[in-house]
């Protein structure tokens, strides 16, 4: 995010697959989410540095393949887990590698690319979100809200130095054995997950809501102007 000293002003570009609209929002640091909701919703325009839709290429590009490369290890470990030791063993797994998992991922990556999960309802505080996490995250939630479908991606423009790109997360059968109705899941995995995780935010989930995002960070001297 590129910021105005002067006038305490933090640019986004908001940018998908569905939406190609070429408008700048501007936002205030405070509040970030809400401004955010509401400059999307009344297509406020600012005169913020554009975007190019070269540089948007690029940037879907390189963060849709990093975040199906994270995706795909999380996936693949976790299926394991559970074909090893059952839904109970898979939270322990959870717990204990998939924050190493998303940092062998960066490390495979590359590049100075940073990549990270995150969402409001965290189980792991490492996966809390900060603010500019949070506008994407909000921006995601209304456009579901609104069109009762999700775009793809979201690009922020951050700073003359980075790009952020991020893919939603959506839940699905498998999930809702963990991350469903407290009172749908197995008592055993209930009982895991309070040991594991005392402060859990993330159950109560239906079938194909948003679970969160995944986020790569872009550094820009990757994207060719």
């Amino acid at each position: 995010m590129e910021q105005d000293s002067n006038a305490g002003q933090s640019w986004i570009r908001i940018t998908d697959t569905k939406l190609r609209n070429q408008s700048m929002l501007t936002v205030s640091g405070n509040g970030l989410g809400t401004a955010l909701i509401c400059a999307f919703a009344f297509g406020c325009a600012s005169e913020a540095p554009h975007l190019s839709m070269e540089e948007e290429t690029q940037i879907s590009a390189i963060g849709q393949e990093s975040a199906q490369l994270l995706a795909a290890s999380l996936v693949t470990n976790l299926s394991a887990a559970i074909q090893e030791g059952g839904l109970t063993h898979a939270v322990d797994f959870c717990s204990s590698e998939a924050i190493r998992l998303t940092a062998d991922v960066q490390d495979q990556l590359g590049r100075g690319l940073v990549i990270k999960r995150t969402t409001f309802k965290f189980r792991n505080p490492a996966n809390a979100p900060d603010d500019l996490e949070a506008a994407a995250l909000h921006y995601f939630e209304s456009t579901l809200h609104e069109k009762d479908s999700l775009p793809s991606y979201y690009v922020q423009r951050v700073s003359t130095d980075e790009f952020r790109y991020y893919q939603p997360l959506l839940v699905n059968q498998l999930c809702l054995q963990c991350h469903g109705n407290p009172g749908e899941i197995d008592p055993a995995v209930m009982q895991q997950l309070r040991a594991r995780y005392p402060d859990d935010r993330a159950t109560g989930y239906a079938s194909g809501e948003l679970r969160g995002l995944i986020r790569v960070s872009v550094p820009a001297q990757l994207v060719t102007q």
